[in-house]
């Protein structure tokens, strides 16, 4: 249940985080940008896909920090392929423009879930230390 949970939240970050995207890249293109009907469609694909190879690489295991840091290029590299193929299937960007504009966009992205995963991860703490101080105070 809980992997079901976190596959759930980063499809939605990751998905919410392309919206704001390509919000951005209508206002700075204007009427040229068009948006087909398989767009909503391809953007939660997109977060589908790329929340797996984070499950499967961010186990509960602690490394060395030279492997961490391998781990999170890693990490880094994977996700960019995967969110340039899918968005040159689902034509997000035609020219290489518009693909440099992609690759800005998957970085703020990927920023954002980092810190977006950081902050539910520290309310989520916060809650459960707080329900364990009220279980030591009822006994």
């Amino acid at each position: 249940m809980e992997k079901f949970k976190f596959i759930f939240q980063q499809t939605m970050m990751i998905s919410f985080g392309i919206l704001v995207g390509i919000s951005f890249q209508g206002v700075c293109y204007g009427e040229r940008i068009n948006f087909e009907w398989y767009h909503p469609l391809s953007i939660l694909i997109t977060g589908v896909v790329c929340s797996l190879p984070t499950l499967f690489l961010w186990g509960g295991e602690e490394l060395p920090r030279g492997r961490y840091i391998l781990k999170i290029i890693f990490h880094f590299l994977s996700l960019f392929a995967i969110v340039m193929v899918i968005g040159r299937l689902f034509h997000w960007y035609t020219m290489w423009i518009g693909a440099l504009f992609i690759a800005c966009e998957f970085i703020f992205v990927y920023v954002f879930v980092w810190i977006a995963t950081y902050w539910i991860g520290h309310v989520d703490g916060k809650n459960i230390n707080n329900a364990l101080e009220g279980i030591r105070d009822e006994e």
